[in-house]
């Protein structure tokens, strides 16, 4: 709601406002690296993935800020007001 307010609010002076909603994203030293190497476990971290990511992996932080970029640029010069959900399909509400 405060992503669609604000673009109402300052869309008449030509700002767009837009938002990323990430999902887990796995890069060194992340938190999730972190619980990989606390669990001891690939096999618990494997069953983690395919029972809560369609995707069957985490992002890499790339792909998220491939998202931001779309957003900051030219060509989505009509979007705004936007919340992006980059979780690989995790998200299981509308």
């Amino acid at each position: 709601a405060a992503v669609k307010g604000y673009a109402q609010w300052v869309g008449a002076a030509g700002v767009r406002v837009n938002a990323v909603a990430p999902g887990n994203v796995f890069f060194p030293g992340g938190s999730w690296a972190r619980k990989f190497e606390d669990a001891g476990s690939k096999a618990l971290f494997l069953e983690y993935i395919e029972r809560e990511v369609p995707l069957r992996r985490f992002a890499t932080p790339r792909e998220i800020a491939d998202v931001v970029v779309f957003l900051a640029s030219a060509r989505a010069g009509f979007v705004t007001g936007a919340v992006v959900a980059v979780d690989g399909g995790q998200l299981r509400s509308v």
